[in-house]
């Protein structure tokens, strides 16, 4: 293997640990908001299943929330350095 290639390998492994340990994290959350809620925590695996996906899909309306916030933020830095220097 090359240089480039043990870079990818690496950069593709590390990703990976990262997916699997916010997954642990969210499975922990998930869990428990199950026994606060007085459920069983191995309980119904279709709510589990359900609950994980919400987690997720809030993460990720957060992310890109935040995301379109610095674009917006990025623009409209560029545009006043644009007005200044003119």
């Amino acid at each position: 293997m090359n240089h480039s290639m043990l870079q990818q390998k690496a950069r593709d492994t590390y990703a990976e640990e990262l997916k699997r340990h916010q997954l642990e994290r969210d499975q922990a959350a998930v869990t428990e908001q199950l026994l606060q809620e007085g459920l069983q925590a191995s309980g119904d695996a279709q709510l589990r299943r359900t609950r994980l996906h919400k987690l997720s899909a809030r993460r990720e309306e957060r992310v890109q929330g935040f995301l379109q916030a610095l674009e917006l933020k990025r623009a409209n830095w560029l545009a006043r350095l644009g007005t200044a220097s003119a």
